[in-house]
């Protein structure tokens, strides 16, 4: 913190006053977010999840409840998973929503995915144009920077306020 001193009453006669006084000078402004203090990989974890959870929104109905595309399980957006179609943290399918639908805890922590059931309803849904580009994807080295992570996150931001507008009341 800086500090200025003021002269109250201007020149030499308001010095032998005592008119000088102190005023705080603030600092310059910036603003400052949590994820300035995050590294690459924590601020992608956090982007990811923030990414998983508008899509299982986007894909509930007004009552808050999505379908599992592996089993057809209807539950609470909030109960279940963000399902890939290809596993892993590669940045060209990380955030590639084409591969991410809501899938039950079930069919993606203790099924692995299940993934022949994901895949059928990839194939349905998507077409095998879609399947064949992830899995090209998956093998594809991408550089994902703080700027990006940061466009994206605004954006989703903005997808998760929509939803929770929506679906007011059902967290």
């Amino acid at each position: 913190m800086t500090y200025d001193l003021a002269i109250i009453g201007g020149g030499p006669a308001g010095v032998a006053a005592g008119g000088i006084t102190v005023v705080r000078k603030e600092p310059a402004k910036r603003k400052y977010t949590v994820s300035d203090s995050w590294g690459l990989t924590k601020f992608k974890s956090v982007v990811s999840r923030e990414l998983q959870r508008a899509i299982r929104m986007e894909r509930a109905d007004d009552d808050g409840n999505c379908e599992c595309v592996c089993c057809g399980r209807v539950q609470h957006y909030t109960d279940m998973d963000c399902g890939h179609f290809i596993d892993g943290k590669a940045n060209a399918i990380r955030f590639d929503e084409r591969g991410m639908f809501p899938c039950c805890v079930n069919c993606n922590q203790h099924l692995n995915g299940n993934k022949e059931a994901y895949g059928r309803f990839l194939l349905r849904h998507s077409g095998q144009e879609v399947i064949d580009d992830l899995l090209r994807l998956r093998n594809t080295q991408m550089k994902i920077t703080r700027a990006d992570l940061e466009s994206m996150r605004r954006s989703i931001k903005a997808r998760l306020k929509a939803q929770e507008k929506r679906l007011r009341g059902l967290e």
